[in-house]
């Protein structure tokens, strides 16, 4: 039974991928060819539209694609049995993230039409769109998939070593402050990089722009970075990262094992990196609210610059992630071995002397 519920679950995971990914681009066209509201859903390779168009057969392959991996990588996820049900959700939030943002790096190296990613090529442009399909679809695969899976065959939290507090706090706060810190530097140093380049009044400055953008990809736009402004945005985006990724990755780590559930606290923990990259790139336009003409304004113009900050973690999280399953790893055995023995042994009662025995 558990084996076929796994199975289920698995394949409910990919037929719920790709009938959002059909759904979000048939609605996602419709939105952008009425030119409202175009920049808040992702231009992903997908719908109606696309399925009539020259780029049919590059659109279906694409599709198989993302089915594909949200099938694979659900397998390790899916087959613990020791690992709850906040840990699968996010870890299949990440799959599904993860799926997309390979579909459209695949459709970015295929397509034969430019439209609608017409902007130079970099991780944001070929990434971004089915990164945020990801973010915006994602929960709802991850809840599909455990809930067919069900608790069948699930074992009980004593046996199945879930991670304490101590251990799921340590590991949650090793990523955050990995990632929160990276985020900080790589925002430094993309400052500091485009001022060096800025403007691109040669191909060669263009090209160096291009490797900046790629590698670098977060949330300030394209304009000549500011040292004053930009510093400031970063680190208030490094502490909105530290404590989305604080919160939720504990949330994660209580639900979690070390043993038969590995690879889901790494998902888990990734994919908490992205939700905090991604609120951390929102952040850091804030001070941009009046440049931009005011807060709503800002909604339009940050939409596609907060797909940018996924795409960071989507890129980097990996890092941090392994670092709070080490972390954690070492508080859980430190944990077990200061844990006092509950069971003690019973002396067996000295039996009385029969009556008459010889002494």
């Amino acid at each position: 039974m558990p084996r076929n519920r796994t199975n289920a679950a698995i394949l409910a995971a990919g037929g719920t991928a790709v009938l959002l990914w059909f759904t979000l681009g048939s609605l996602g066209t419709g939105i952008a060819r009425s030119g409202a509201w175009s920049s808040y859903l992702p231009s992903i390779p997908a719908g109606t539209w696309w399925l009539t168009s020259v780029d049919a057969g590059g659109v279906f392959l694409v599709m198989v694609l993302v089915l594909a991996l949200v099938l694979a990588l659900s397998i390790p996820v899916l087959r613990s049995t020791r690992t709850g049900g906040a840990t699968i959700v996010l870890a299949l939030w990440w799959v599904t993230i993860a799926a997309g943002a390979m579909g459209t790096l695949a459709w970015s190296v295929i397509r034969t039409d430019r439209s609608p990613y017409e902007t130079a090529w970099s991780s944001a442009t070929a990434l971004g769109p089915g990164a945020w399909w990801g973010l915006v679809s994602g929960c709802l695969v991850g809840l599909v998939a455990w809930r067919v899976r069900g608790t069948v065959g699930i074992v009980p939290a004593p046996a199945a070593h879930r991670l304490a507090l101590p251990a799921a706090v340590g590991a949650a706060a090793t990523t955050a402050v990995l990632a929160g810190a990276a985020w900080a530097l790589s925002g430094a140093l993309r400052s500091w990089a485009l001022g060096e380049i800025l403007p691109a009044t040669s191909p060669a400055r263009q090209d160096a722009q291009r490797v900046v953008e790629t590698f670098l990809p977060l949330s300030r736009g394209m304009s000549v970075p500011v040292s004053d402004t930009d510093g400031s945005a970063y680190l208030l985006g490094a502490v909105a990262l530290l404590l989305v990724v604080g919160l939720v990755g504990t949330a994660a780590g209580l639900t979690a094992s070390l043993r038969g559930g590995r690879t889901a606290l790494v998902l888990a923990l990734w994919l908490t990196v992205v939700l905090g990259s991604t609120v951390a790139a929102f952040v850091s336009v804030l001070p941009l609210t009046g440049q931009v003409g005011g807060f709503a304004d800002l909604l339009r113009y940050g939409a596609t610059l907060v797909t940018t900050g996924g795409v960071w973690g989507l890129m980097y999280g990996w890092l941090a992630a392994l670092g709070g399953l080490l972390v954690g790893w070492l508080v859980d055995r430190s944990t077990v071995r200061n844990t006092p023995t509950l069971l003690t042994e019973v002396p067996t009662p000295a039996r009385a002397p029969r009556p008459g025995a010889a002494g």
